[in-house]
């Protein structure tokens, strides 16, 4: 009987660590840094002997950081192809995820100037504007709190304190792949957007 990797870098914290094969967390560990050398290290401590031991991967497919995300993506395939294709794969939504923490609605940047919402009830939402969500909490993924959000509760997005299961949150999935929520863009890297203070 085997266990899970769990991986998520939807955040600016990297999060590793191991499900059991009844869905529970066991154990977790979150660090700061670039996610390109955080998450081989953790990753290389969980699975100290290879993947063997594992009966798949449970990661997280955004919505979040970009640069995370794509890099656990890309980590994730090859490690797949080590994994002699006897490796499951479960995927769950950062903001389901953020709900469940939260005990609450919560509402995030979504790119494009929209913004995605995940109600109490588990509905996804796109809104033009965060006005009329002030009661959620707030899905902190980027770098810089826009300031509308100062105002609100934040999230505490620590998935050592999940306490379901959760493999009702993921879904098994045949290939790696990101969240696609309507109409989600990703916005290019410019210079004058760096600089800004109010992202």
């Amino acid at each position: 009987m085997g266990d899970f990797l769990l991986i998520d870098t939807s955040t600016q914290l990297t999060q590793c660590g191991i499900v059991g094969s009844d869905g529970k967390i066991i154990d977790v560990s979150r660090g700061s840094g670039d996610v390109v050398e955080v998450l081989p290290t953790f990753v290389g401590n969980i699975c100290k002997f290879g993947f063997g031991d594992k009966l798949g991967i449970v990661y997280c497919g955004g919505p979040g950081s970009t640069l995370g995300l794509r890099c656990a993506l890309m980590s994730i395939n090859v490690w797949l192809r080590f994994g002699g294709g006897k490796l499951k794969l479960y995927r769950y939504c950062s903001l389901a995820m953020a709900r469940y923490l939260a005990k609450n609605g919560v509402i995030a940047c979504g790119g494009a100037g929209k913004f995605i919402v995940e109600t109490v009830d588990g509905d996804s939402i796109i809104a033009d504007s965060p006005h009329g969500f002030e009661n959620f909490h707030f899905f902190h993924t980027k770098r810089l709190m826009p300031s509308w959000a100062r105002a609100m509760k934040i999230a505490d997005y620590d998935l050592g304190q999940f306490d379901g299961n959760i493999f009702a949150l993921a879904h098994e999935v045949a290939e790696p792949n990101l969240f696609e929520g309507a109409g989600q863009q990703f916005t290019k890297w410019s210079w004058e957007r760096h600089r800004r203070r109010d992202v």
